[in-house]
């Protein structure tokens, strides 16, 4: 069925399997061989921690990752959680050759991680628009949905601290005069922020505080295309 890939139109794919084993990495790597292929995939957290590398069906996961490296997860706790997430991002990003790769955590009424959502594309401006659409449910910036608060006036919230992202950009680009543009294009490949939050919510502040000038700027605090930003 994918043998033709490469002449297919620009696809955009949801995968949504039942549990652990209709996704094998193999498969979603053919079906991202095309430059224009964007996968928003359903990873099933919950079955992947209880049943990997317990020694049950675990071809079935060596077939999800695409490799055998989720026998080395810890056996519980938080840092087992980290591991296999970053596994199946790591391998999203080497085996598929994605470049781009986000994950939105979905949290159970029991408080429980149920399941992540991988977002894969190879376009920024795709990626940029999909973390902007990940920052409304997730006001926080934490990349995370809980049942628990939904409805509840948290998850409207538009409180937004820049702090972080205003020394990222600083200690990134220090000692150097570089462009709007290639800040925006870092701060979407590079950080949890996407490009909605950064000439006024953190360039101008930045700006105020004497922590970045630009040379030629025509009105202080705005930061149109072509703005040069000195980063001392």
């Amino acid at each position: 069925m994918l043998a033709g890939v490469k002449g297919l139109i620009p696809l955009f794919a949801f995968i949504d399997p039942f549990g652990y084993r209709d996704i094998p990495m193999d498969l979603i790597r053919r079906m991202l061989q095309y430059d224009k292929a964007e996968l928003f995939i359903y990873f099933d957290f919950n079955s992947v921690n209880r049943f990997a590398g317990k020694g049950v069906v675990d071809h079935r996961f060596e077939e999800l990752f695409g490799c055998d490296d989720f026998y080395d997860a810890p056996a519980s706790g938080p840092a087992r959680k980290a591991f296999l997430h970053d596994l199946y991002e790591r391998q999203l990003r080497t085996e598929c050759s994605m470049a781009y790769v986000r994950s939105f955590e979905m949290v159970n009424e029991s408080g429980h991680v149920g399941n992540h959502l991988f977002f894969c594309t190879r376009d920024l401006q795709a990626f940029d628009r999909m973390k902007a659409a990940m920052w409304k449910l997730a006001p926080a910036g934490d990349y995370r949905f809980e049942d628990q608060l939904a409805g509840q006036e948290v998850l409207f919230g538009d409180e937004l601290d820049t702090g972080p992202l205003q020394d990222d950009v600083a200690n990134h680009f220090a000692g150097r005069t570089v462009s709007i543009q290639e800040v925006l294009s870092y701060v979407i490949a590079e950080t949890p922020y996407h490009s909605g939050q950064v000439k006024v919510k953190t360039l101008k502040p930045m700006q105020t505080a004497g922590r970045i000038s630009a040379p030629g700027q025509r009105q202080r605090g705005q930061f149109p295309d072509g703005t040069l930003i000195e980063f001392p």
